[in-house]
């Protein structure tokens, strides 16, 4: 599970910023939304609003970016020229494989100019009634001229080990000088696996197909219960092997598609309404569509333990879905699954009984800089609010921070007079 992230630097984010899930442990309302793991009570969702182009989706990045360092593949994108950032980006995480290892903390400072890591950290982690122990695994500094492995000084490598990969890539534990490192190399590509980014204006269906054609019937009715709440007029849902493809009205050889079979895939989902079953692909709705893709990979973070990253969760979706899925997450029977996720619907936020105040956290934007920020950091405002009050109100009052106040009346009268004249 994912504890905390921490980065700056990064697009418009251009301070440090933190990204908890800790859970405060003085909070005795909804309990079931944290689970004890290693000394630390950790959350099962987060939600993270904001206006339009905010940064929220920078946060998706960010993760994306992470996954990628931790996996090895060393594909690192920043943007950098985009956004016009000045420095390096320095990130941690915190995470806890439930191996045995504890929580580990990774921690790296890239310069995305000159494409190189000026240092990296990897860290174990033991949490105690009053203090924190941190034990190095390895550290690499490139300023200071410093490498250290499992305590021994190891820097006459720095100068043969590039520095355009993560660390851990460039060196080979199976054997040799660095072998020591092996277990903790998997730990950080566990990590990496742990974490799913999807967005919901293009979420893969391949997922679900997979799942479909797998035939397991705990896969399957899963999927299938996910559709059905998403359409109460679907009866079924299901991938049809043996699918039959008309062009007009004349049946299509399927030999014919043999050299597009991945791309057929899609139109073998089947829908049922009632006894008659047609293509998903033609007939349902994209919020339909959409819940059809999420389903395996809601499935996927529940039983195997993974971080959902969802770029706008409610995109296309009825809040009664949106609130389903997170209540899912924070059910008392979850304890290994976790979920973060952007969206704008505000009534999630001011369901009393779906979120705790450190699970909601808000993006403003300034210009060309982005802050991230956790419900609880902010007090009532006695002027206006109470601390009881709605937070859509609060919210929509601008007691966490600038929203936007759109008025086209204007633009609207100006052109009408246009018309008129």
């Amino acid at each position: 599970m994912i504890l905390e992230v921490t980065f700056n630097n990064y697009r418009l984010f251009k301070g440090t910023n933190s990204l908890s899930f800790k859970a405060d442990k003085r909070t005795k309302h909804l309990l079931s939304n944290s689970v004890s793991l290693d000394g630390a009570n950790v959350l099962k969702a987060l939600a993270i609003y904001g206006s339009n182009n905010s940064g929220k989706t920078n946060i998706v990045s960010l993760l994306e970016m992470i996954k990628s360092i931790l996996s090895s593949q060393g594909n690192i994108v920043c943007n950098r020229d985009i956004f016009g950032d000045q420095g390096p980006t320095s990130f941690s995480i915190v995470f806890d494989n439930n191996d045995g290892k504890g929580w580990l903390k990774y921690e790296g400072i890239y310069d995305s100019s000159r494409k190189e890591f000026l240092s990296e950290k990897l860290s174990n982690i033991r949490f105690y009634r009053t203090s924190t122990g941190e034990k190095t695994v390895f550290e690499r500094c490139i300023p200071e001229r410093r490498l250290i492995v499992l305590g021994n000084d190891m820097s006459e490598f720095l100068d043969v080990l590039p520095r355009d990969r993560p660390f851990m890539s460039t060196v080979e534990v199976n054997s040799g000088s660095f072998s020591a490192l092996k277990e903790w190399k998997d730990s950080l590509t566990r990590c990496a696996d742990f974490i799913v980014p999807i967005r919901m204006y293009n979420i893969p269906i391949g997922h679900t197909i997979e799942f479909l054609k797998s035939k397991d019937p705990d896969k399957c009715r899963f999927v299938k219960s996910f559709v059905k709440a998403a359409d109460i007029s679907v009866t079924d849902f299901d991938y049809v092997e043996n699918a039959v493809f008309m062009n007009s009205e004349e049946q299509v050889n399927e030999a014919a598609l043999s050299m597009i079979e991945a791309m057929v895939e899609p139109y073998k989902l089947m829908t049922s309404y009632g006894n008659r079953k047609v293509p998903s692909f033609f007939y349902d709705s994209s919020g339909t569509k959409k819940i059809e893709a999420l389903a395996s990979f809601v499935y996927d973070a529940l039983t195997e333990g993974k971080l959902l990253v969802v770029d706008e969760l409610d995109n296309g979706l009825h809040y009664s879905l949106t609130r389903a899925i997170t209540s899912l997450f924070n059910n008392l029977g979850n304890t290994k699954g976790q979920i973060l996720f952007t969206a704008h619907d505000l009534l999630l936020i001011d369901s009393k009984n779906l979120l705790r105040k450190e699970q909601i956290y808000f993006v403003f934007r300034e210009k060309n800089t982005a802050n991230l920020t956790p419900l609880s950091a902010f007090k009532a405002n006695e002027q206006h609010l109470r601390e009881g009050s709605s937070l859509v109100k609060r919210y929509n009052h601008g007691d966490f921070g600038d929203v936007p106040a759109p008025s086209f009346v204007k633009e609207l009268l100006m052109v009408l007079e246009k018309k008129r004249c």
